[in-house]
């Protein structure tokens, strides 16, 4: 939610407009408003200048759609580019695809649903690895009993 929404805004210029005094437009507002805080100097100024500028006090979106790095060719490049070199940093990556880096980071999470630091081959276990870890878990389990006869 805005601080302060259009009708503070139109509010303060028209008050601003009649009295010409920042001080009086102030006090004005306050009162009004019935507020504890008010808009800064510079705030009430960047109104004004606004106000008689464009007419308006409200804030003008770009023309034009966003531009965005997330493309579909992008992604495929990305992920390709991952399957060639998976050890290759983020940074590098960009630099070789001509990416910005946070790009290809916000393309790796996002898109491609990679994960930094997370294990990306799993190990197979064998027939000897369950006789080990059996094993392992038998001597901890004598370790704690002997530990708790101790204590």
């Amino acid at each position: 939610m805005e601080r302060w929404s259009v009708h503070h805004q139109i509010a303060a210029v028209e008050l601003f407009i009649t009295t010409e005094s920042v001080t009086v437009t102030l006090r004005g507002f306050l009162q009004e408003f019935q507020r504890r805080d008010a808009p800064s100097l510079n705030t009430l100024l960047l109104w004004v200048s606004k106000w008689r500028q464009e007419g308006s006090v409200k804030d003008s979106k770009p023309q034009g759609s966003p531009f965005s790095a997330r493309t579909p060719h992008n992604v495929e490049s990305v992920r390709d580019a991952m399957l060639r070199s998976p050890r290759r940093s983020a940074r590098r990556q960009g630099l070789a695809l001509h990416l910005n880096e946070c790009s290809v980071r916000r393309i790796l999470r996002k898109d491609l649903r990679y994960h930094p630091y997370k294990i990306q081959v799993a190990q197979k276990l064998s027939a000897r690895n369950k006789v080990n870890r059996l094993q392992f878990c038998n001597e901890f389990l004598d370790l704690v009993k002997s530990n708790k006869r101790l204590a």
